[in-house]
């Protein structure tokens, strides 16, 4: 399955960073609902515990990479 896939790849990687971006690239492409404006909004709304679960990585680092990636506007968070 696309969820085992991902935990495998997550597992691989060396650095928390891609880790994040790999669960974000799965929840894109299984979890999203395209906007108007042209974004992937994910679907059911998913906290930073279940992306720390997914990647196989501590809250605390998971929530570091996520406002990484805020910052570099790869995503965006809406209502928290």
């Amino acid at each position: 399955t696309k969820q085992l896939m991902l935990r495998i790849e997550c597992l691989e990687a060396v650095n928390a960073k891609y880790k994040v971006a790999q669960v974000f690239d799965y929840l894109s492409t299984t979890h999203a609902k395209k906007t108007k404006s042209k974004l992937c909004e994910i679907m059911p709304p998913i906290t930073h515990q279940d992306i720390a679960n997914m990647a196989g990585l501590t809250r605390e680092t998971t929530s570091t990479h996520i406002k990484k990636l805020e910052r570099q506007k790869i995503i965006q968070q809406k209502d928290g």
